[in-house]
Order: C-alpha cells, then sequence, then structure tokens
C-alpha cells in the first residue's frame, strides 16, 4: 500500500500553467490561456473514415489482420486471442498507415488504437470503427490519451446515439473539440504519461499477481486439509483413487450419491426480471462466487441453506466448471439448468462444499476442446472422503478461518488496485487537458 500512497505524493508535486482561460465547453472547463480549443477534423488530413464491413464469412486463415473493437484493449495494444484475418486485396482500401488513429463508435465506445505498423503489424480496420489521419501537428498518442480523459467521457454521454447498442457516429467524432498544446508540449504530455501509465500499470499487475498467489494458497491449503488432514502424522493409506493418492487410514470413502441428494436446475430463463424476488442461479452467478446476479420472478428449483451448488456446464478449459457455490440462505435462489444442487445428508454440508469445489474427479471430463456437460453419473459415482464428523468440523473451523483472513487481504489489494486505476484516470485527464503542467516533469 506504500507504493500507492507514492504514487499520491509524487502527484501532489504538479504545479499548474501560470495562466488559464475559459475554454466555452462544459466539459472542459478551463484550459492554459497558450492552447487552443480545436476540432479534431481540422487537425487531420482525413476525419471519420470508416471501416470495412466484412462477416466472419471471409475471415481468411491468415492475410491481413482485420481489427475489430473487441481486439482492442483499454491500453492501446491488440488482443492475441481471436485475431482475424481477410486477404489483402479485399480490405486495400482499409489498410492502416502508421500514426493513424481509430475510436470505436459502437460496442465499448470511445475505445482508441494509436496504430504503428512496428507495434501491430499490417492491419485493415471494421465498420465499427472509424480512422482518422492525424497532420504533423497533431501527436496520435496525445489524441489516445484525451481518448481515455474524464472530459471526453463526458462528452461522449451526452453524445451517445441509444439503440440495441450505444453509439456515436464518425461526425460526432470529427466535430469533437478538444484542448490542442503546441506540437512539442503535445509529445511531451504523451511521453510523461507513456512513462507514468507503465509504472502504474506495472504496480497494478503486481498486485494482481498477489491476489493470483494468495488464491492459490487458499485453494492449496483447503484441497491439503479435506484431502490429508490436519495432522501430518497421521497414518495413511492408499485410496486406490488416482487423484486422491494417500489418504488418512482412519477416513471412510463413499460414493457422491450415498451422502447427499442430487437433483438439476432447471431453466428460468422465460422467469428474468430485474425487479424479481429470487437470485437466477447460473454458471456466471456460480463462478464469481455470486457477484454476477440477475433475478426471476419464478423459483422452479429452489435452493435451500446449506444446499451445495455446482456447475455442470462450461466451455473448453473454462473457470466455471465443477465450481461450487455454498447457500446461506433458504428458498433465495433458484437454481438454473446447467446448475446442480447437492443436499448434504450424512456429512458436514461445509466439508462437502471445500471437498467438491473445482474437484478433479469432474474436471478430467474437460478435454480442453469440446464443451463439457459433466454426466449425472460423475456426481452419484464421484469417491467422496469422510473423516470422523468430529474432524470434518474441526477441519472446516480452520479452512474458514483461512479463507476468511486471505479473502480479507485480498479485498484490501482489490481496493488498491481501484484506487490505482482512479490515480492513473485522473493524472492522465489533469495533464491532457493542462490542469497540471508536466513539461519539465516530461524533460
Amino acid at each position: 500500500m506504500a507504493e500507492n500512497a507514492s504514487q499520491m505524493a509524487r502527484a501532489q508535486r504538479f504545479r499548474p500553467y501560470p495562466e488559464y482561460n475559459d475554454s466555452g465547453v462544459e466539459w472542459l472547463g478551463e484550459i492554459p490561456a497558450i492552447w487552443h480549443k480545436k476540432r479534431l477534423k481540422d487537425e487531420c488530413h482525413a476525419a471519420a473514415l470508416y471501416g470495412a464491413n466484412e462477416s466472419a464469412s471471409s475471415y481468411a486463415i491468415d492475410g491481413v489482420r482485420f481489427l475489430r473493437t473487441t481486439d482492442i484493449h483499454e491500453n492501446g495494444s491488440l488482443s492475441e486471442a481471436g485475431a482475424v484475418f481477410l486477404p489483402k486485396s479485399s480490405v486495400r482500401d482499409y489498410l492502416l498507415a502508421d500514426g493513424d488513429i481509430l475510436i470505436s463508435r459502437s460496442g465499448t465506445l470511445g475505445r482508441a488504437l494509436h496504430y504503428s505498423r512496428a507495434r501491430h503489424g499490417e492491419c485493415a480496420y471494421a465498420g465499427y470503427l472509424v480512422r482518422f489521419v492525424p497532420k504533423k501537428s497533431l501527436d496520435p498518442q496525445f489524441v489516445f490519451y484525451y481518448t481515455k480523459s474524464q472530459p471526453f467521457q463526458d462528452w461522449l454521454s451526452i453524445s451517445v446515439i441509444q439503440s440495441t447498442i450505444g453509439n456515436v457516429n464518425g461526425q460526432k467524432y470529427a466535430n469533437l473539440e478538444i484542448p490542442i498544446p503546441s506540437s512539442p508540449e503535445q509529445r511531451a504530455i504523451a511521453s510523461f504519461l507513456d512513462r507514468e501509465t507503465a509504472k502504474i500499470d506495472a504496480l497494478i499487475a503486481k498486485k494482481k499477481r498477489l491476489i493470483e498467489l494468495l488464491q492459490e494458497k487458499r485453494s492449496a491449503l483447503t484441497t491439503q486439509a479435506v484431502i490429508k488432514g490436519l495432522d501430518p502424522n497421521a497414518p495413511m493409506k492408499d485410496s486406490g483413487v488416482e487423484w486422491l493418492g494417500e489418504v488418512p487410514e482412519h477416513w471412510e470413502m463413499r460414493r457422491l450419491s450415498t451422502v447427499c441428494g442430487f437433483e438439476q436446475g432447471k431453466a428460468h430463463e422465460p422467469f428474468v426480471d430485474d425487479d424479481g424476488e429470487f437470485v437466477c442461479v447460473n454458471s456466471r452467478f456460480v463462478s464469481t462466487e455470486g457477484k454476477a446476479r440477475k433475478f426471476c420472478n419464478r423459483n422452479l428449483s429452489p435452493a435451500r441453506k446449506n444446499d451445495v451448488l455446482m456447475v455442470m456446464s462450461d466451455l473448453p478449459n473454462g473457470r466455471a466448471l465443477a465450481k461450487a457455490f455454498f447457500v446461506t440462505e433458504d428458498k433465495r435462489y433458484a437454481v438454473n439448468q446447467r446448475v446442480c444442487i447437492l443436499s448434504a445428508r450424512h456429512v458436514n454440508s461445509r466439508f462437502l462444499f471445500y471437498f467438491l469445489n473445482r474437484s478433479p474427479a469432474f474436471l478430467r471430463y474437460d478435454d480442453g476442446v469440446n464443451q463439457t456437460h459433466l454426466p449425472n453419473a460423475a456426481f452419484t459415482k464421484c469417491a467422496v472422503l469422510l473423516p470422523p464428523p468430529p474432524e470434518q468440523g474441526r477441519i472446516v473451523q480452520i479452512v474458514d478461518d483461512v479463507a476468511t483472513r486471505i479473502d480479507t487481504l485480498s479485498q484490501k489489494v482489490s481496493e488498491a488496485i481501484i484506487t490505482l486505476r482512479e490515480f492513473r484516470s485522473a493524472i492522465i485527464s489533469a495533464a491532457v487537458t493542462g490542469k497540471i503542467d508536466v513539461r519539465e516533469e516530461a524533460a
């Protein structure tokens, strides 16, 4: 957390410009007196050039990469997954040149790319992107950062045309009024932001990795406790199950069908309602541990307190398959199809939750190629380890305590990431609108 404080303290030393004038634009406010306000198209050789409209049936194995809004990351890099290509002959009129600026007019509105052939390879662009060819007086990286600023987001919010998905036409982008410093100052601001955002992004990446490590530790400790027990000196025996290996000698092994009830969820899509009283439990709800929610007004398959809900179907290598959710409220949750209800009978339900969550017994059905649909037999025949009831209780208490401590720490790290992202956005907005003078910082 000290790294966050260091970044904030550094921001305090930036000075404002000596003099400001009213820009006459509500969302811009005052800008430095030595800057100018200009329309984006007036600083471009060509403005708002629409991309090619090519369907998926035209995609090729190789050729020119065809850029869509979904290919562009927030930081201006391109996604390595899901790249599509077209024959060069079909997109010759839509090839990009170094320094071109792309801005999304639909979908993720305002998503921008400062194109570089050396960085991105040879590319053409799709119809939901518009292209601007800047003059030498306009630094494309400065424009890229302007699209990350709060004034630009404010402008987007009042410019969007609502349809099935929001969109902003190319002419609106062309007439966008932006603050323009001199060319050397634009480059200085862009260079400064390149450096500062890289530092912030590196901190965010470190904190994300810390969360991953914490969750890996939590998973490893849980697995150790529910398969090997709490006593490292306990006599062991061969379980006869490859993924279990040796287990405590005094533990019993049973089929899952003998210790809990099994019920598949039912289709609740016809009853989805934002004002519904029931939480619709689908695979996304379970995989996000209850964070991603939708509601429904009928409950055809109610879950009861202490039930374990588990995802039965997922895409290849998906993170939802066999993910479990522990129910803490009675009849609050409507369990959707492709999610099952496991009701404990002769086992501590919380122990069962920890034992089954993302169990290799279920994950082995994923071949990494096809969508996985766990058969009912995968559950009824699954081997379950049963320590004596008092030991189940002690294991649950220990694992719950560890999970709480790790989740609390992970939450604090997540909050630090949010703070860093807010700082990143604030420093970009301040720099590209002249609220802070970074000319000396960029030198």
